[in-house]
């Protein structure tokens, strides 16, 4: 993919400086607990152009000092430079997308640009510049990586100490299993994946707790896994940003494909960039928020990191029970013996990979079907 050229770049600058007056009235009195930048687009920029940047971003909106501020960076383009720059404007935490620290396992998935030195001195060079919440990104999985490559790379990032490693489980669309992998998806995710992280759990489970780190989970099911570092940050983010809660907080995105909502009303995102640089042109999709269609996210991201759903959490953030909103859902899944009640929570039982996903089909059935009683005979 080749890099755009300065002059694409400091247009696309002009542009969301453009938005960012043309949007500031709406927000005047308004102060934003968090602030997120990522995407390649971000990593492309010098430090000047990252100062105008965010110039003009800090000018026109307002945030809490002791907010989240992230910047999502490539480690072969983090420059000290823009690190200082990000530091001037109260940024306290950064992500690196690692991946991997072996430079032929990121050319055969088409990094070419990176290789694993860049990523250790990055987070080197973020340390120097007084960043303490640092974040890597590694994926287990990828095309021409083993166990022993994985688990190299992990042993790497940890001996680097930085604030968090996330681990995520390679999810291949139909292509990469097809050119990279030479396998159907019915084999990577029901034998290959399955066992792969069957041996990389342990490792990283043992490594992280002889390093001072805490997992989120030991589910061997999931496709993300966080390790956080047991000590207490000396410069970051207060504690009123270690919670992001989607269900609540309105979100304003600005750029091309970011997206915005605004809790129990819509939500929508920006699909083109307007002719001219005029951000009234109409170039937003939109639609209104459906609360079943709501309720079935949360299920289903609530699969995707673990076993269980809390019956108080769901009544705080939609205002009914879990069994009032899936009656059906959940008797279907009690007869088949996959689920049970623990205190206050509904707990699963996730036997194989692939059960994530089929019972989330039962909430998913129910929520397209409003008001039709099945007629399976377990559930009469």
């Amino acid at each position: 993919m080749p890099i755009p050229a300065k002059g694409e770049i400091d247009a696309y600058i002009e542009h969301l400086l453009w938005a960012f007056k043309f949007f500031s009235p709406v927000f005047k009195g308004k102060s934003f607990s968090r602030l997120y930048i990522g995407g390649g687009t971000a990593n492309l920029l010098s430090s000047l152009q990252l100062e105008k940047l965010l110039g003009g971003l800090f000018k026109n909106f307002s945030f809490s000092a002791n907010g989240r501020k992230t910047f999502q960076h490539n480690p072969n383009t983090a420059s000290f430079s823009n690190f200082r720059v990000l530091r001037k404007f109260g940024f306290n935490s950064l992500s690196f997308g690692v991946q991997s620290i072996h430079p032929s396992v990121l050319r055969l998935n088409n990094r070419y640009y990176q290789d694993g030195g860049s990523a250790l001195q990055a987070i080197a060079r973020a340390k120097e510049a007084g960043f303490d919440d640092i974040n890597v990104d590694l994926i287990a999985g990828l095309a021409g990586d083993d166990i022993d490559g994985f688990k190299k790379s992990f042993s790497r990032l940890i001996k680097l100490l930085p604030y968090n490693i996330t681990v995520h489980g390679l999810i291949p669309d139909v292509d990469y299993l097809a050119e990279k992998l030479k396998m159907d998806s019915r084999r990577y995710f029901t034998r290959h994946y399955p066992g792969l992280i069957k041996k990389l759990l342990p490792f990283m489970l043992d490594l992280s707790a002889r390093s001072g780190y805490l997992p989120d989970s030991s589910d061997p099911f999931r496709w993300q896994w966080d390790f956080r570092s047991n000590k207490q940050l000396s410069i970051g983010p207060g504690p009123e940003c270690e919670v992001d809660d989607e269900y609540f907080d309105c979100v304003f995105g600005l750029g091309l494909f970011s997206k915005s909502y605004i809790p129990k009303v819509m939500e929508y995102r920006q699909v083109s960039l307007p002719a001219n640089n005029d951000p009234s042109g109409k170039v937003y999709a939109a639609r209104r928020y459906a609360a079943k269609e709501a309720m079935v996210r949360f299920v289903v991201g609530k699969f995707a990191r673990e076993n269980k759903i809390s019956m108080q959490e769901f009544t705080r953030i939609f205002g009914m029970k879990l069994e009032e909103a899936f009656p059906y859902a959940l008797r279907a899944l009690e007869f088949l013996e996959a689920v049970s009640r623990e205190n206050e929570f509904y707990v699963f039982n996730f036997n194989k990979p692939e059960h994530r996903y089929l019972y989330a089909l039962f909430f998913s059935y129910e929520q397209q079907q409003p008001g039709k009683k099945t007629g399976h005979s377990f559930l009469k």
